[in-house]
């Protein structure tokens, strides 16, 4: 039988399941979050140290290893994702070093309570945002069809992902994808910037803003609306909850569904 059909039920199985829960406890599991209270220099420092890692970082990791495996027969996308999978990781480790800076409130629940919850909100927005998806591209094909320039390519670390070749980069690819990415960026977007937009300005406003940016720093036309709609939803449950994990674990849980997606396309 094909996997793909079979992963795809259980998806959509998994989903039915977490939205009738959903229905039947709605309850929010923490106080609301505290936003990030900074200084005006502090503030724009933030910005300015987390922007230039995230620019810089990755292609000064990338000049390195081309320097340093020069003698090694590596694939370009394998060094790229040996590239991406360095460069996470070092990010992972400053954000670690400055943990204490993110004045994260003190965390309550249970940590299996926090992932049951964030697996269960995962179920609650994936049906939304593969929606979102498919209006959006459809948008973007008829304004491609009215003759205006429109790239409707892939995302980067999708084409990375399907040119890549060997266990070991997959493996550092899904580690990559499944376990930094959403650390990084859910520190980075949602208990970063969300909350220091938070302190500022009005908190729907906070949230628009970090989700823009958090869309955009993807940089891909075809992503950008369904983004914007997933960050909005991490920050509604990153909010109900209290809890930097909640919106990790459906952060992982949605960039697991992806590569699992991709990795059966591939095999097709």
């Amino acid at each position: 039988m094909n996997f793909t059909f079979i992963y795809c039920t259980f998806i959509f199985l998994f989903c039915t399941v977490c939205i009738v829960q959903s229905f039947r406890n709605n309850q929010p599991i923490h106080s609301s979050l505290d936003p990030l209270v900074l200084s005006t220099k502090s503030f724009w420092l933030f910005f300015v140290v987390i922007f230039a890692l995230i620019a810089f970082l990755p292609p000064m990791v990338s000049f390195f290893l081309k320097k340093i495996l020069i003698n090694f027969e590596i694939k370009e996308p394998n060094l790229l994702v040996l590239s991406v999978f360095v460069s996470q990781l070092l990010m992972m480790l400053f954000l670690c070093c400055v943990k204490k800076y993110f004045k994260l409130p003190c965390q309550e629940a249970s940590s299996k309570r926090l992932v049951l919850f964030g697996l269960q909100k995962f179920g609650c927005v994936l049906p939304i945002i593969l929606f979102v998806s498919v209006i959006w591209v459809l948008f973007l094909v008829l304004l491609q069809r009215l003759g205006l320039n429109i790239s409707l390519n892939e995302q980067e670390a999708v084409v990375l992902f399907s040119q890549s070749n060997g266990a070991l980069f997959k493996i550092l690819f899904c580690v990559s994808a499944v376990i930094f990415a959403p650390f990084i960026e859910e520190y980075v977007f949602r208990a970063g910037i969300y909350r220091a937009l938070k302190a500022r300005i009005d908190t729907k406003w906070a949230a628009f803003f970090a989700s823009v940016v958090f869309a955009a720093m993807h940089f891909n036309l075809v992503s950008f609306v369904p983004l914007f709609v997933f960050s909005q939803y991490l920050i509604k449950y990153y909010e109900c909850s209290g809890n930097i994990n909640v919106p990790i674990v459906i952060h992982g849980a949605f960039n697991l569904n992806s590569v699992v997606l991709i990795t059966l396309s591939i095999n097709l």
